[in-house]
């Protein structure tokens, strides 16, 4: 009985222990409520935002967003419920977020790194019915890069985006130096965007399966050990 729980309490570890740097909250949508719109009408406004976000990076948010095809494109900041929602369900939106010091470079320049901590972006987002695509973008100074764009996948997940994977479109930006932060988001239906910050990329959880195996072996060892010693030796085990 002890050996059993023994291993339980390993493969438990195990799962609790998968954690990574804190890393720099670059947005957690806790300040600054925030909502842009855009119709075919032109009844629907404004298309273009900037709030005091005391909270994220740099200390201001810009949003802006445009309308690729459908009645309406928006997009909205809910402080209370700390998310970011992008879009209507019979719509394309496409929105774009920059992070500075309002208008200005961030002040003092911010080490997305971490001073070497931090390999990339992490990014929580829920998707109805996906599809949408999302990129960022990294200035220094005035030296930009950028990602390619990656689909969200439907439903509830989270997303890492390598520092490694920026290309520097003008001049080099390095993350090191970063002096703004943008994120474009764009597609069908909605997304609700809940935390993006700096980090490292998540180790994935082993599967059940994989713990059913594990869990397996060790009843299996169990019996072996507590086999008798002739059935043992007979079977080849001792």
């Amino acid at each position: 009985m002890k050996v059993r729980f023994a291993g339980l309490l390993l493969g438990v570890l195990w799962l609790t222990t998968e954690t990574s740097n804190a890393g720099i909250i670059i947005d957690l949508f806790d300040s600054g409520s925030q909502s842009v719109c855009v119709d075919v009408l032109s009844s629907c406004s404004p298309s273009l935002s900037v709030v005091s976000a005391p909270n994220a990076i740099g200390g201001s948010r810009l949003m802006t967003v445009s309308l690729s095809f459908g009645p309406v494109a928006a997009a909205t900041v809910d402080t209370s419920g700390q998310f970011l929602d992008v879009g209507v369900a019979s719509s394309w939106t496409d929105l774009m977020v920059i992070w500075d010091g309002f208008g200005a470079d961030f002040n003092p320049i911010v080490d997305l790194t971490s001073g070497g901590l931090d390999t990339g972006i992490l990014l929580t987002a829920d998707a109805n019915p996906g599809g949408h695509f999302v990129s960022f973008g990294l200035r220094s100074g005035s030296a930009f890069a950028s990602t390619v764009g990656f689909p969200l996948a439907p439903g509830l997940r989270s997303y890492y985006v390598p520092f490694s994977g920026f290309r520097n479109q003008q001049g080099f930006a390095s993350p090191t130096i970063a002096t703004q932060l943008v994120m474009s988001v764009g597609g069908p239906g909605t997304a609700r965007i809940t935390n993006v910050r700096t980090g490292v990329q998540p180790i994935p959880e082993p599967s059940n399966m994989f713990l059913g195996g594990i869990g397996l072996a060790v009843m299996l060892a169990i019996r072996l050990r507590h086999a008798p010693l002739k059935l043992r030796r007979r079977r080849g085990w001792a």
